[in-house]
């Protein structure tokens, strides 16, 4: 029997087929298996993302908002928000902080506060549901604080 890596659906997670000649009648046989090397990364079940904004105030602060998400109320789980001072937060969170975790699904706020003076601060929101783990990340935004007066 040959195995075969057929397609990598995402990261750690492969398509694999087995193909088989049954003697006498030559039959094909085919089997086809997901393997994976790193169960923490399947989720089947994807939360719609969020939009993000973010909006420098006049102190040293930055005024985040969400657009809600559509998860059923018994499917949501909770938003976090990363900060990180480079760009890419949501495709690389190491370089970001987890700021803030919230439970509600309402509350699609946050302020930053205690920031440096003229810094540009990126951030990303991830959206989780208690459905088999599913996460999203919204858009990316960045704003800059104000010069200190």
């Amino acid at each position: 029997m040959d195995i075969y890596t057929f397609k990598t659906l995402m990261k750690g997670v492969s398509m694999k087929f087995a193909v088989g000649f049954a003697a006498p009648a030559a039959a094909v046989v085919v089997f086809l298996v997901l393997s994976c090397s790193d169960p923490s990364q399947i989720s089947l079940y994807t939360p719609y993302p969020s939009l993000l904004t973010a909006e420098a105030d006049t102190t040293n602060s930055i005024s985040l908002t969400w657009t809600r998400s559509t998860e059923e109320v018994d499917q949501f789980d909770r938003y976090i928000v990363y900060r990180s001072l480079t760009e890419d937060t949501a495709t690389d969170s190491t370089i970001a902080t987890c700021i803030v975790i919230i439970s509600e699904q309402d509350d699609t706020t946050h302020t930053d506060d205690d920031l440096q003076w003229s810094t540009p601060y990126y951030y990303a929101l991830l959206t989780v549901s208690y459905i088999d783990g599913g996460k999203a990340w919204s858009n990316e935004v960045s704003a800059t604080t104000p010069t200190e007066p």
